[in-house]
Order: structure tokens, then C-alpha cells, then sequence
């Protein structure tokens, strides 16, 4: 794969986060945690909030939610796999010479499975998107501005 699709498929994906992060940071912590149950809490209360802060209508409110299940998905996806690849790279390091073609499929195959859900999480964000006001994207460019400024201050 080449590493300006690479580089797309990796903004588009932080973009989609970004957005969604920033609505949830509405003061309390917005770590997605590695279970489930976890990313479920979390979405309630950063629909809570996108939905207090943004003053969305129900069409909104659904297409919102719409994103934060494909969210959701990509997430528990990416997690699946990140502890056996954790571990199979371990094991690679441990052996004499490293497999290089081995840890380049990995990696591959991981690009793969985001690429593949890319567009469906990106129809979902434009769906979203495409339902607000210009005063509500002003309001969610805000957020992410403050989310990074904050970010930014404590690195």
C-alpha cells in the first residue's frame, strides 16, 4: 500500500475520532476503554452531551448515533486483534532474525481491515455532518480547537 493512501486512510480515520472525541469532551474522561460495555457508557454520555451542547433535533440525534455505532465497531475491531499481534511481535523479536514479510503482513492486513470500513464510517460522518447548521459546525470546531489546545497544554 502506499504511504499517501496509508496517510489518507489514517487523517480520515483521526478526523472521524477527533470530531467525535471532542463532542464527548465535555469534562469527563473519554477514553474508550477496551471492552464493550465501556465504549457503550461512553457513547450514551457523549450523545448526552453532543445532544445539550449541539441542541440536536432527533434526525440529528440519529444520525449521531448512527456514527458512534460504525465508531464503536471500528474500535472493538482494532482492539480484537491487538493483543495476539502484541504478542506475535514479541516472538518475532525473540527469534535470531526478524521476519520482516511476516510483521509487513501484519500490518498490512490490519490497513486492510480499516480501509475496508473506511467509507462506510465516512457516510456516516457526512450524513451527520451534512444535518447540522453552520452555528452547530462552528460550535463542534470550537470543541475540537479547545480539546487540542487542552491536549496540547498537557504534553
Amino acid at each position: 500500500m502506499k504511504k499517501s493512501k496509508k496517510l489518507i486512510i489514517g487523517s480520515l480515520i483521526a478526523i472521524t475520532l477527533g470530531t467525535v472525541g471532542a463532542l464527548a469532551a465535555g469534562g469527563f474522561e473519554h477514553r474508550w476503554g477496551h471492552n464493550g460495555d465501556r465504549a457503550n457508557m461512553m457513547a450514551e454520555r457523549m450523545m448526552k452531551h453532543a445532544t445539550e451542547a449541539l441542541d440536536l433535533t432527533q434526525e440529528q440525534q440519529a444520525y449521531l448515533e448512527i456514527l458512534q455505532q460504525k465508531m464503536i465497531a471500528l474500535k472493538t475491531d482494532g482492539m480484537k486483534g491487538k493483543f495476539e499481534t502484541r504478542k506475535e511481535v514479541m516472538e518475532q523479536l525473540s527469534q535470531p532474525t526478524l521476519d520482516q514479510a511476516y510483521i509487513l503482513n501484519m500490518v498490512q492486513e490490519r490497513l486492510r481491515s480499516a480501509e475496508q470500513k473506511a467509507p462506510e464510517l465516512i457516510a456516516a460522518l457526512a450524513q451527520f455532518s451534512d444535518s447540522l447548521t453552520s452555528e452547530q459546525k462552528n460550535a463542534i470546531k470550537e470543541k475540537i480547537e479547545e480539546h487540542h489546545k487542552h491536549r496540547k497544554d498537557h504534553h
